[in-house]
This record gives C-alpha cells, sequence and structure tokens, in this order.
C-alpha cells in the first residue's frame, strides 16, 4: 500500500512538471529596479542575478521548518539603519526565515 500511494505522487509530479514551459520568459531587472535594490545594500552584480535566477528557476518551493529548534538563536537578520546602510542582528532562526519567505 505504501509503494501504491509513493507511485501516484511520483506520477502526480511527473504530469505537473511535463506541463511546465520548456523556456522562460527573461527576468532581466530595469535600471530603475537595479538602483532600488542597491539602494537597499544590494550590489549591482547581486540585484542582477535576481532576475537570472528569476528565469533560471522560475518554480520555487519552501520548505518550511516549525520544530522547536526553530526558537535557537543563532540566525542572522539584515535590517535598515537609520544611515540609510544595513547590518546584521542576532535572531532565532524562525525569525530569519520570516524575512525570506
Amino acid at each position: 500500500r505504501k509503494f501504491d500511494r509513493h507511485t501516484r505522487e511520483r506520477k502526480q509530479y511527473t504530469n505537473m512538471a511535463s506541463s511546465w514551459p520548456e523556456t522562460v520568459q527573461s527576468c532581466d531587472l530595469s535600471e530603475d529596479q537595479i538602483s532600488t535594490l542597491q539602494r537597499q545594500g544590494f550590489t549591482r552584480g547581486l540585484a542582477k542575478s535576481l532576475g537570472s535566477n528569476c528565469a533560471e528557476f522560475p518554480i520555487r518551493f519552501w520548505v518550511i521548518d516549525n520544530s522547536y529548534s526553530m526558537t535557537t538563536r543563532d540566525g542572522h537578520r539584515i535590517i535598515n539603519t537609520q544611515q540609510k546602510d544595513v547590518r546584521t542582528t542576532p535572531c532565532t532562526r524562525w525569525e530569519e526565515i520570516k524575512d525570506c519567505v
């Protein structure tokens, strides 16, 4: 029975993947978008890589861990300072991932 369920799930994902487009439109960022990201602390190269990553990985899956270990305070958040700069501050793993997802 367990094997049958996994086989059905695998077929479902295989069918889903076959319906994805083979080519993805470019996600190149405009100069205005790049400038906005740079003001937020991104380097120009990192800002431009967002566009290429969008094209290379058009579908993303997030796996969220909500176990007790997420309360461990070994995470880091990037925050804006009053001097229009960015810095990192310690936080829990959960606080860190909330900024990304």
